[in-house]
């Protein structure tokens, strides 16, 4: 049994040869994380039956997604992205930008930065008080599983665990750009990159535009890891669920999600 795109709409497939389906199909449409409408309908499906699903026109503002989880004799689940609009403003704002011996700091209004000459992001700044707990950073290396069994050797002889950021930055009145490779030392790049600070109206906006050599082959992961201080206990956020793998990560949720702070 599964969940497709019919037209505009949706629809539940039976694809039993012989078994015909019957239960429930619970629908949920969340805009920016939370639900803006519910619904229970009950289906019958004939084997290699298809049975249309109604899902109304929601007047969510920013990320919008459409959860479908079928109960009864069988169980399917669907997800879709019914608006991606970005729950910020993408357009870049402005911002009074000095260069130190140690980095960059541009500011707008009453949020600052700085972006030390790696390229990392130090310091978030909001009238006058530090955001960042430990320095935004690129992150290629995680603890292996057992899936990565082939591939640890090749992530150790190309020191993943240890590459460091090394960037050329350099800053306008758009922001702070860093462009660079990952690499241990005295090793070639596992990692060319560029990543960019700007601000926008609700905010700071990070970009990472990223290119594996292909050499490497694959990396553990590719991410920005940062810290916050323990004061901000929760944070919200629009990604996948959880850490995707490279061999399941079709079937992560992407949706704004809130969560607690790990300490």
């Amino acid at each position: 049994v599964r969940f497709v795109r019919d037209g505009d709409g949706y629809a539940i497939e039976n694809g039993y040869f012989f078994k015909t389906v019957e239960g429930t199909v619970a629908v949920t449409v969340k805009t920016e994380g939370k639900a803006v409408y519910t619904a229970d309908v009950p289906v019958t499906l004939a084997p290699g039956a298809r049975a249309g699903i109604e899902v109304p026109q929601t007047p969510g503002d920013g990320y919008t997604a459409v959860y479908f989880n079928l109960s009864g004799n069988a169980t399917a689940s669907g997800f879709f992205t019914l608006d991606e609009r970005r729950p910020f403003t993408v357009e870049e704002r402005a911002a009074v930008v000095k260069t130190g011996k140690n980095g960059f700091s541009a500011t707008y209004g009453d949020v600052s930065i700085a972006v030390d000459n790696a390229g990392r992001l130090t310091a978030i700044r909001k009238n006058g008080v530090q955001l960042l707990a430990r320095p935004l950073d690129i992150d290629v290396a995680r603890a292996p599983i057992d899936n990565d069994t082939e591939d640890r050797a090749r992530w150790k002889n190309i020191e993943a665990a240890t590459a460091q950021m090394r960037s050329r930055v350099t800053a306008d009145a758009s922001g702070i750009s860093a462009r660079g490779f990952m690499a241990a030392d005295c090793r070639r790049s596992i990692l060319d990159y560029e990543i960019t600070y700007a601000f926008t109206d609700e905010g700071l906006k990070i970009d990472l535009d990223y290119e594996i050599p292909e050499y490497v082959g694959d990396l553990a992961r590719v991410g920005l890891r940062f810290a916050v201080p323990d004061a901000y206990g929760r944070i919200r956020y629009l990604a996948y669920e959880g850490e995707s793998y490279i061999d399941k990560h079709a079937g992560y949720v992407k949706d704004v999600f809130e969560k607690d702070v790990d300490a």
